[in-house]
């Protein structure tokens, strides 16, 4: 099994997700990819696997905050998300990675369009890295 995050480029270099994949097959004639529903106000941006479980960095915007998530399946099973945790930032984070059990996160920004963006697009935390210990979150995980 393949897990993907489907996006287009939409600004010069970086790409915007639609949407996550699982794929279990790309035989020919015996193509099977589905799409695996997230709740629609969630947006995929990175994935890892560590230590049997495959991790999914989603942001949730809910008016001017950003909520970080972590979800995370067993790799027998990457469709069966559950939230790992969570944390409100000032932006969204682009990208993760997990160190003797501690997390990272890249915050990031978007512009809408790379030839007309606006000065209030840029977050002022945009490249910041966060760091998550395990003791934030792995009592009773």
């Amino acid at each position: 099994n393949t897990v993907y995050i489907g996006a287009y480029v939409h600004n010069d270099h970086q790409s915007m997700p639609f949407g996550l994949f699982l794929v279990r097959s790309l035989e020919k004639s015996r193509v099977d990819v589905q799409r695996i529903c997230l709740p629609a106000q969630y947006r995929p941006w990175d994935i890892l696997v560590d230590e049997g479980y495959v991790y999914l960095l989603v942001e949730q915007r809910t008016g001017r905050e950003t909520v970080v998530r972590v979800l995370r399946a067993p790799e027998e099973n990457p469709a069966s998300w559950e939230e790992y945790f969570q944390f409100s930032a000032a932006t969204f984070a682009r990208s993760f990675a997990v160190h003797n059990g501690d997390f990272y996160f890249g915050l990031g920004c978007e512009i809408g369009d790379p030839d007309h963006w606006r000065q209030d697009e840029l977050k002022p935390d945009t490249g910041t890295i966060c760091r998550v210990g395990r003791s934030a979150f792995a009592a009773g995980k």
